[in-house]
């Protein structure tokens, strides 16, 4: 599984820190997403595919940058 990511990865993950998300993006979505937390978790997953584990968050890092991503997107907040 690990190998099918990693080419998803090298793509990916310069347009995610470079705050292109909106480039991994199925373009059929439109602006029918918030494009900050999509951004928000594009970063996360660049982390959480980093080769040496002492890179990638934690759990608890995911889960509060995905409520504040999602949630707070949702709600407006953001």
């Amino acid at each position: 599984m690990s190998l099918l990511l990693l080419p998803m990865h090298l793509q990916a993950s310069p347009l995610l820190t470079e705050d292109r998300a909106q480039e991994c993006i199925d373009p059929r979505l439109g602006d029918k997403y918030p494009a900050t937390g999509a951004l928000k978790l594009g970063r996360i997953a660049v982390q959480c595919l980093q080769y040496d584990p002492t890179y990638r968050p934690s759990m608890g890092t995911i889960a509060r940058v995905i409520n504040y991503a999602v949630v707070r997107d949702q709600q407006g907040v953001v």
